[in-house]
C-alpha cells in the first residue's frame, strides 16, 4: 500500500456535484456509467453547502452527499457538475450562487478583465482557474491573483505557428511533460 501511494496508484476521485432536482435518479445514472467503466472509480456526491433540496429527503441527502464546503480543497481527478433548471428563475432565488462560484472559472473568472487584471462587479472568485493556451495578463495583474484562486494553463493544440503569427514567443516545450502547467503566484 506504501509502494502504492508513492507511484500514485489509486482509485480515480470523481466528485458529483449533483444540482438537478432529482438527485437520486441522476446520481444513479452516473453510478452506472462509472461503475461501467474497467477503471477503479471512488464516487463523491457533493452538494451545496446552504442550499435545502426541494425534491430529494433531506435524509438521503445527509447520508450520502458531503457539503462543498467540506470538499473545497481536496484534490479529485475530476469534477462533474450536473445543470440545474434555473432558467425560470429569479436570479437572486439561485441560494447556491455564490457558493457554486466559487468551484472554477475556465479561461479568465466572469467579471475580470482578461487584459487588464479589473474586477468588475459581481466577479467569481474562483478557486481554481483554467485557462486555456496560454495565460492572460489580467490573472497575473491587478485584481487576477486574488479572484483567479489556483491557476492552471491548459494545453489546448494551438500550433506553434499560431503564436509566431501573433509576434507571441513560446518555448516549443513548454507542455513536453504535461498537457497543464501550474502557474506559481507572482510575489
Amino acid at each position: 500500500e506504501d509502494q502504492a501511494a508513492r507511484q500514485d496508484i489509486r482509485p480515480l476521485r470523481i466528485g458529483l456535484l449533483n444540482l438537478m432536482p432529482k438527485k437520486i435518479a441522476t446520481e444513479n445514472q452516473f453510478a452506472r456509467l462509472i461503475g461501467a467503466t474497467p477503471l477503479q472509480i471512488e464516487l463523491s456526491l457533493i452538494r451545496m453547502s446552504e442550499h435545502q433540496t426541494k425534491n430529494t429527503a433531506a435524509e438521503h441527502m445527509e447520508e450520502f452527499y458531503r457539503p462543498f464546503s467540506e470538499v473545497r480543497d481536496e484534490k479529485f481527478d475530476g469534477l462533474i457538475i450536473t445543470g440545474a433548471p434555473i432558467e425560470h428563475m429569479q436570479f437572486d432565488e439561485v441560494t447556491y450562487w455564490d457558493e457554486l462560484k466559487q468551484v472554477i472559472a475556465i479561461d479568465v473568472p466572469s467579471g475580470l478583465d482578461a487584459d487588464t487584471g479589473v474586477a468588475y462587479a459581481p466577479v467569481v472568485q474562483a478557486h481554481i482557474t483554467v485557462t486555456l493556451g496560454l495565460p492572460k495578463p489580467g490573472l497575473l495583474t491587478g485584481d487576477g491573483p486574488r479572484v483567479a484562486g489556483d491557476v492552471w494553463v491548459a494545453d489546448i493544440g494551438v500550433p506553434f505557428e499560431v503564436y509566431a503569427l501573433l509576434g507571441l514567443q513560446v518555448p516549443r516545450d513548454l507542455f513536453a511533460s504535461a498537457d497543464r502547467i501550474r502557474l506559481e503566484p507572482i510575489r
